[in-house]
């Protein structure tokens, strides 16, 4: 007996887990891509195996009146995988989906904070009502080292190292790398663990439960602090991931030296920063070159 489409997606995300070594928070946006396309399929009583090109058209149709073009490319990304795996393991003779290409997304350069915004939150997340020294220690630490939101819910006691400066992170695929720790962010992590960090866990930052905190609580926690400390942005943790970066380029860092520390495989990921560098050299530029624009 065949296995049902929903069986296959759990087949699918069980493979990503256990051999591609995927972080709980891809594995839940996988899942929840594929049980929408499932959603989808079902509402109109459409064959997984059979997909025509104007069924797959239809789709793309609805994602794109629904979603951000960024959206619907990560939505077909991971449908597409799927099919691909479908088709590695013999479910299917071939992968509908590589016949047609969505729309691009036409990358937007990154959200980031100014320095002075940093300071800001930084300043105002010390003066909190609640857990202002784990708070402090949450941002001061994703500013000083980039690292992912995942990366930092998963960090342990035992891997930072408040001598050396040092910090063990588990990044994408369980590959592990050392990042150095900012003398303001190790002076954040002291006094948390000082005084604000109670329970037996063996995680870094704990909930109100003394249990490990979750991403999407950091993800909240960043823009309660951002609106009270008058910042009208509206960033994820990432946001912060990206400032990290573009802060290190806009003073003389090496790309290559950011790739190592924000732990990307491909040089051509790390690259995206450099449009933001780029466009404050355009501005400084067209402001002070005499042969630029139209100067008199």
């Amino acid at each position: 007996m065949s296995a049902t489409f929903e069986e296959l997606i759990g087949e699918y995300c069980r493979y990503l887990a256990t051999v591609k070594n995927y972080s709980e928070h891809t594995l839940r946006s996988y899942r929840r891509e594929l049980a929408e396309f499932a959603a989808y399929l079902a509402r109109f009583h459409l064959d997984h195996t059979a997909l025509t090109r104007q069924q797959i058209r239809r789709y793309l149709a609805e994602l794109g009146g629904h979603n951000h073009g960024s959206t619907v490319a990560h939505k077909t990304t991971v449908v597409r995988a799927f099919y691909r795996h479908l088709v590695r393991q013999g479910q299917l003779d071939h992968n509908p989906f590589l016949a047609l290409r969505g729309k691009k997304s036409g990358r937007r350069v990154p959200a980031v904070l100014s320095l002075d915004e940093v300071l800001a939150l930084l300043e105002h997340s010390i003066g909190a009502a609640a857990y202002p020294l784990r708070n402090a220690a949450i941002f001061e630490l994703l500013y000083a080292t980039g690292v992912r939101v995942g990366e930092l819910v998963g960090l342990d006691l035992g891997d930072v190292d408040l001598k050396t400066g040092l910090c063990r992170v588990l990044g994408k695929g369980k590959k592990e790398r050392i990042v150095p720790v900012g003398r303001k962010a190790l002076q954040a992590l002291r006094e948390y663990l000082g005084s604000e960090r109670r329970g037996e866990c063996k995680a870094l930052f704990l909930n109100r439960f003394g249990s490990r905190l979750s991403d999407r609580s950091i993800r909240l926690l960043l823009n309660c602090h951002l609106r009270a400390a008058g910042i009208n942005k509206r960033l994820s943790p990432h946001g912060l991931r990206h400032t990290f970066a573009t802060h290190l380029l806009d003073h003389g860092a090496d790309l290559r030296a950011i790739q190592e520390l924000l732990g990307h495989a491909s040089l051509s990921t790390t690259q995206r920063y450099t449009r933001v560098g780029i466009e404050e050299l355009i501005r400084v530029y067209d402001r002070c070159h005499p042969r630029s624009g139209d100067k008199p």
